[in-house]
């Protein structure tokens, strides 16, 4: 009989990995992996609670600058080293709001690459 070490439970306990993650940064405790041929090809948690917070800051962005001069991009899931490379040079402002979720904003004539 041939063991795998890549049964349900060890896929299980991989996205409740995930769903840690969620629970660590005061969201619902969901998480989720996908698998194909035996290999995890993508995982995720729940953000929700980060996507509400970054629409009431985009709109606030939207009313504090006059229409089409102002610019926003949250990144979920990156990496800090590329997101020091995105924003190398133009971006005015950045906030890091947790491990792998990046907000950035500027005025677009300051943030356009030269």
């Amino acid at each position: 009989m041939e063991i795998n070490p890549f049964d349900d439970t060890y896929f299980m306990t991989e996205a409740l990995k995930e769903a840690q993650k969620a629970y660590d940064k005061d969201e619902v405790p969901v998480g989720a992996v996908i698998v194909c041929k035996n290999q995890i090809i993508a995982r995720s948690h729940n953000f929700s609670e980060t996507l509400k917070l970054l629409r009431i800051r985009g709109k606030a962005m939207q009313d504090a600058v006059p229409k089409g001069e102002g610019g926003m991009i949250a990144i979920l899931g990156s990496t800090t080293e590329l997101i020091e490379k995105i924003q190398k040079g133009w971006v005015d402002f950045d906030v890091t709001l947790a491990d792998g979720e990046y907000l950035m904003n500027g005025l677009v004539r300051s943030s356009k690459r030269e």
